[in-house]
């Protein structure tokens, strides 16, 4: 789904440039982790990866192959850094309403990776309202982008940090990190 329209080979430029980024902060983050080396263990992509079945019973659903922290260091804390990033532009242009549109709708669907996780699964009373908060706070982000219009946007990236420091503090206190704009 597309949010806003762009050219087909800037979509393509994007997606190739984007994913090459997304890769290149997530190496370079493992290095410069000080809460996965503080746990001493090793990064997900060096523990050992679960057995893939031949095939699949159909009436299963997959399940997660990381932990929580894991997912956060492999997909929230690039996607927070490119987004991060792109709120330091003062002079947001088509493309950059398009860029935080598309963050915003990462971090909402990204909600959905969370809400799988055993923890969450465990403790539903604790993080339903925090997810649904956070998809929420992702939502708002992506209409602010939409309508172009800077001071929502603002207003819908503080919420969106506020979501994930209130998730982390509830969850996570000794271990994630607090998320500043």
């Amino acid at each position: 789904m597309r949010l806003i329209a762009r050219p087909a080979a800037w979509t393509r430029l994007t997606l190739f440039t984007g994913a090459g980024l997304l890769l290149g902060v997530a190496a370079l983050w493992t290095f410069i982790d000080p809460v996965s080396q503080a746990q001493d263990q090793p990064p997900a992509t060096q523990r050992a990866i679960p057995q893939a079945t031949q095939q699949a019973p159909r009436e299963e659903l997959p399940q997660p192959l990381v932990n929580t922290h894991d997912l956060m260091a492999l997909y929230n804390r690039p996607l927070f850094m490119m987004l991060k990033a792109e709120m330091q532009n003062p002079q947001m242009q088509e493309d950059h309403w398009a860029t935080i549109a598309d963050r915003g709708m990462q971090a909402a669907e990204l909600t959905n990776l969370i809400v799988i996780r055993e923890e969450a699964q465990q403790n539903r009373e604790v993080w339903v309202p925090l997810i649904g908060g956070l998809r929420q706070a992702g939502l708002r982000l992506v209409e602010a982008a939409k309508a172009q219009n800077q001071e929502q946007v603002i207003a819908a990236y503080r919420n969106l940090v506020t979501s994930c420091n209130q998730c982390h503090r509830t969850v996570a206190p000794q271990k994630a990190p607090m998320l500043t704009p």
